[in-house]
């Protein structure tokens, strides 16, 4: 179906009475096309997420036809200020993610005039709950979740990407696709008509409640930690000024979020069909790249610490422990004394997946330093392991001196530092980070990437050992791992 006779009109949405162009004001109350039914495709509709007293919320479901692993998922949230639009209006958005490798659901929420805030946001909230509920069912990873929305849909996925991560009891979306969302809702350069809605939305002026329209406002939430964000946005929106998308993203630079905004020149609330078909296909391909590990190599292994820790090599068993409740489980270094005593001098802590050995290979971590700040605060990635005494280790250091912040190798002696690229060291902070470690063997190289994914944070190049195992630990301090995947070829375990 053609992507703009079912989107266009849905896309323009704060308010259904804002003056459209001609061929969009001519679509926005007809029904969405019926789709063709798409081979590659399996569609689940209808599914029940929450209850409401008597009213039911529901979301749709697709996924790739024959794909038995667990994948990454989007929530797609459709606009209408807050008041009209339907799950419906975004299966072509479904299907498309659904077409390119992914799993995707299209939720339904509650409207105005009945429901207010913040009744749309716990909608959301509770189908992104619902669906890690049911990732095993769905053949979801639960860990690698990517929320879109339009307009006021927007709106919700940029919660769902700032405050969702302050909701105790479930994984963090990982990323947020903003097509020209409303960030402060107490803003004045919404316009008037755009603040009449937020008024009803929030059932009172802005001005009136600041409290209320903070809470409301993605911005107010932003921290460090928060979900990417990739904004799109018309420079020329007559609703939802350009600038709204501005001061989000200056506020996400500030609290060191990745973060992209996308300028749509001379577009107002809403774009053409081609446009916005290539905004969503590089999504998606940012997508494979975030989510999916950068690669074409298959998901050969992944740990959530959600069981038994088993299958695990432990320099000192003392001094870890699966920490955490339900889905915030995650595997702890608990103290910084060890009673492990390397031969040669290298890291104290140590975690390795001993029956894993991997030649090339892309390793997915979440990671975070609890030790206090001081210059040589760490933690490490091991990889290319053949035994305590040979191996690589990647050195993710606060501060970058002569043995701190590099990759590592230790060969039967004192670990010695690998020339290479790196940066001015690590900046912890007192959250969590995303971690990639990359080794081609066939170079020789093994690089860090660090919450942009984009930029190494480290490399160096080196061939003693084309074959290991990998790990994670630190050198002598406290800190913990989750959300562990490694990409690499069927052929990696021993």
């Amino acid at each position: 179906m053609q992507l703009a006779r079912a989107i266009l009109p849905l896309l323009v949405l704060l308010s259904c009475a804002h003056a459209l162009p001609a061929r969009a004001q001519e679509r926005e109350t007809s029904a969405p096309e019926q789709m063709k039914p798409d081979a590659g495709v399996t569609w689940r509709r209808g599914i029940v997420y929450a209850r409401r007293g008597e009213r039911e919320l529901a979301l749709d479901f697709a996924r790739p036809a024959n794909t038995a692993h667990a994948l990454p998922c989007l929530i797609a949230i459709h606009g209408g200020g807050w008041r009209n639009g339907q799950r419906e209006d975004l299966h072509p958005v479904v299907e498309r993610w659904a077409r390119a490798g992914f799993a995707a659901a299209t939720i339904s929420y509650r409207l105005l005039p009945e429901h207010r805030f913040p009744a749309a946001w716990e909608d959301a909230r509770d189908a992104h709950a619902f669906l890690v509920a049911h990732a095993g069912e769905l053949g979801i990873d639960a860990e690698r979740f990517t929320a879109l929305g339009f307009s006021a849909g927007a709106h919700l996925a940029l919660l769902l990407g700032t405050r969702e991560e302050r909701e105790p009891g479930r994984p963090r979306v990982r990323s947020v696709a903003n097509f020209f969302g409303p960030t402060n809702l107490g803003a004045t350069d919404l316009s008037a008509r755009a603040q009449g809605i937020v008024a009803e939305f929030l059932g009172r002026s802005a001005a009136d409640d600041p409290a209320l329209a903070n809470a409301a406002s993605p911005l107010a939430w932003v921290t460090p930690g928060d979900a990417e964000a990739r904004s799109f946005h018309g420079t020329a929106d007559p609703l939802v000024p350009y600038s709204q998308a501005e001061v989000l993203h200056a506020a996400l630079r500030a609290a060191g979020v990745p973060e992209q905004l996308y300028a749509r020149d001379g577009a107002g609330h809403g774009w053409a069909r081609e446009q916005l078909e290539a905004d969503l296909d590089l999504l998606i391909a940012h997508g494979q790249s975030c989510l999916r590990g950068a690669t074409t190599l298959p998901l050969a292994w992944s740990e959530d610490f959600g069981g038994e820790l088993s299958g695990w090599w432990l320099s000192d068993p003392a001094a870890w422990r699966v920490t955490g409740e339900n889905e915030l489980r995650a595997l702890e270094i608990i103290a910084k004394q060890s009673s492990y005593a390397p031969r040669h001098r290298s890291p104290l802590h140590l975690a390795v997946r001993t029956e894993l050995a991997v030649e090339s290979f892309v390793l997915d971590v979440d990671l975070r330093s609890t030790h206090p700040s001081y210059g040589h605060r760490d933690l490490v990635l091991v990889c290319g392991w053949q035994d305590a005494e040979h191996y690589y280790y990647v050195h993710l250091g606060q501060q970058a001196d002569a043995t701190s912040h590099g990759v590592f190798v230790v060969d039967g002696a004192a670990r010695r530092r690998l020339d290479g690229e790196r940066g001015a060291g690590t900046p912890w902070g007192e959250r969590w980070h995303r971690a990639r470690l990359v080794r081609d063997v066939t170079s020789g190289s093994i690089e860090l990437y660090f919450d942009d994914l984009r930029t190494p944070h480290l490399r160096a190049v080196d061939r003693s050992f084309l074959r290991g195992s990998i790990g994670v630990g630190s050198f002598d301090d406290t800190g913990r791992f989750d959300a562990l995947r490694l990409y690499a070829a069927p052929s990696a375990t021993k």
